[in-house]
């Protein structure tokens, strides 16, 4: 989410913050932090949280104190979800929510909605404290933004224990409620009715009531901040007024964006002009153009800017000029040119991207036909085997961000071992708004438990929640009950905006690729080609419906002791031909069981390898 700091407000609750925290560590009880409640007069008890996913963080945790973050920026009405395991003796009764605005005192809590609160058996054999409230400590809640008062707001979440005792899980300062900057992976535009509610973001100049900025002769506008390694061009429409003077002898007007490394965020504003034999010169910008009197957009180049710090829109006009700005927006790199197909190879380079709160493992195995894979195996019998997957960071070492709005089908290449004790797999989809694994975001299928690779098309038109930028997912191997032993090996995953594209990819031979994959090439390809093969192939395309839609009845019986969890058997495939998505549902078997031993608490997400940051839009 974009990051919003806005003068001296933040710094006086971070000291509070800071000063609860102290207290607590210090003093060894729960200090309370900004405004948040006790319970019963002089009653606190103990409790242990464990949050999912918080927005790209990864897991968040907290042990008998809340976990305290800052900066968010909500839409107006914006619902997000959260899940995770309270773990308090009384067990938990109800979750509550508050969005308090920065001028008044106290919270008006709400309930938390679509609250689900579930047995948590797995905590008291990974050693969890507090076991007979395990009955009642996982959740998947909701809470949603105020719909209207576009301004800032502080954030809590909180969960009540069984004898009415608050449990305070998370507190987030300066959530900026209201239109923020849009961005759809391809272009980012600024809000600049944001702007104008921010302390000090113009000097020279002043804001109108509808939405615009109005900069005078060396005005200056901050737009945030931004790494413009990322983009390739900026546009800026702007108007004058009828007597606007753009040439004044041998100067132009011009607009121009300026980058400083420390910025308001480092307390000053350090000027954005230069002098030159007492003329002002803007050529030290990052990008700057001349303007001409009325109306109109100038697009400012960006390819060769790497600058990252505080953004300023300047302005050198004469006189009393003023511009109008009506709006910024910014084209990420690769936004302007034919967007591209992702595909990712599975193998131990990706093992930083993964995390099992149920120990599963995750190895790289080597394959005969299709080189490097990784196999997600279980190390003893369990009753939920899960993973996570850092999808966003893996994607940020090309600067690459997938909109779940373009690319609507995914394609697996997976193998599952002979003998697994189910063969329900279900994935847990974490785009937009959703934070993490919730039930309103899935996809199960029923995998082909035979030792042979298989193809496997998902339609992801459904659920309505994929949309927005692809965060992470969380893999499911085996929902339900599993022995130790089991396996599934997955070698690609790629993304497509076609069916026509999906499918094409999906009915590849499954012999072997002419060069198997071998860890420490690139896991991750950008195919350039899939606008350009589509287009002379969309209108006559229809790949042979016997390569796409073939099933086998399996031919074995069951795994001895095995339990029969799903209600159809698994298509065995042969293992040359694609398994399709007409075994796929949208609502998986058996309910999300979330898992999280004692061991997982202080890790979060790998911290993603930094490589290339030029962002490519897709």
């Amino acid at each position: 989410m974009n990051r919003i700091m806005h003068g001296p407000r933040i710094h006086k609750r971070l000291c509070l913050l800071m000063t609860a925290a102290l207290l607590t560590v210090f003093l060894g009880t729960p200090a309370l932090a900004v405004r948040a409640e006790a319970g019963p007069a002089d009653r606190r008890v103990p409790y242990m949280f464990f949050i999912d996913e918080l927005f790209g963080k990864g897991s968040v945790s907290g042990d008998e104190r809340p976990y305290v973050d800052k900066n968010w920026t909500m839409r107006l009405g914006q619902k997000t979800v959260f899940s995770g395991w309270l773990a308090v003796e009384e067990g938990v009764a109800r979750y509550e929510y508050a969005f308090v605005p920065q001028d008044d005192a106290f919270p008006e809590w709400k309930a938390c909605e679509d609250v689900v609160i579930s047995k948590r058996p797995d905590l008291a054999r990974a050693g969890i404290p507090y076991p007979t409230g395990h009955d009642t400590a996982g959740f998947s809640l909701a809470v949603t933004a105020p719909e209207s008062g576009d301004g800032y707001y502080d954030f809590y979440l909180r969960g009540v224990s069984g004898d009415d005792v608050y449990c305070d899980l998370l507190i987030v300062v300066n959530v900026a409620v209201g239109a923020p900057d849009t961005d759809d992976g391809r272009i980012r535009t600024v809000n600049i009715a944001r702007l104008a509610r921010d302390d000090g973001n113009l000097t020279g100049g002043s804001f109108t009531d509808d939405g615009a900025a109005l900069l005078s002769g060396k005005g200056v506008l901050s737009l945030g901040w931004f790494d413009l390694g990322l983009f390739e061009s900026a546009e800026i429409r702007y108007s004058t007024g009828a007597d606007f003077v753009s040439k004044l002898n041998g100067d132009q007007a011009i607009l121009g964006l300026k980058s400083a490394p420390g910025g308001s965020r480092a307390g000053s504003r350090p000027d954005p002009y230069t002098m030159d034999d007492g003329r002002y010169d803007m050529t030290d910008n990052a990008a700057y153009i001349a303007i001409d009197a009325g109306s109109g957009a100038v697009r400012l180049d960006l390819t060769e800017a790497a600058a990252v710090g505080e953004l300023y829109l300047t302005a050198y006009l004469f006189g009393a000029d003023q511009v109008r700005i009506e709006s910024v927006s910014f084209v990420y790199a690769g936004g302007g040119a034919d967007r591209v197909a992702v595909k990712v190879y599975f193998s131990g380079d990706l093992e930083p991207y993964f995390y099992s709160p149920n120990l599963l493992q995750v190895r790289n195995v080597r394959d005969d036909v299709m080189g490097d894979v990784l196999r997600f195996e279980v190390p003893e019998a369990t009753n939920d085997t899960y993973i996570h997957f850092n999808f966003e960071g893996l994607l940020d070492t090309k600067g690459v961000k997938l909109s779940a709005d373009d690319y609507k089908y995914m394609v697996i290449l997976y193998r599952a071992r002979k003998g697994n004790l189910g063969n329900h797999t279900t994935f847990y989809l974490c785009p937009g708004a959703i934070g993490g694994p919730t039930e309103a975001c899935t996809k199960t299928f029923n995998a082909s438990c035979d030792d042979k690779w298989h193809y496997l098309v998902l339609d992801l038109h459904t659920p309505d929640t994929w949309s927005g930028i692809i965060h992470l997912w969380r893999f499911d191997i085996i929902q339900g009950n599993a022995n130790a032993g089991d396996y599934m090996d997955f070698a690609t995953i790629q993304f497509f905006r076609t069916q026509e594209a999906a499918e094409k990819a999906a009915s590849a031979s499954l012999s072997g690729p002419a060069d198997p994959y071998t860890c420490g090439g690139d896991p991750i390809l950008l195919d350039m080609s899939e606008e350009e093969a589509l287009a002379a192939t969309h209108i006559d395309f229809a790949p042979a419906a016997e390569r796409v839609y073939v099933f086998e009845e399996p031919a074995t019986e069951p795994p001895t002791g095995a339990v029969t969890e799903p209600e159809t058997e698994p298509a065995s495939g042969t293992g040359t031909e694609p398994v399709t998505n007409e075994d796929v549902t949208d609502t998986p078997s058996g309910g999300c069981r979330s898992s999280l031993p004692a061991l997982i608490l202080l890790p979060a997400l790998a911290a993603p390898i930094l490589f290339a940051s030029r962002k490519k839009t897709v």
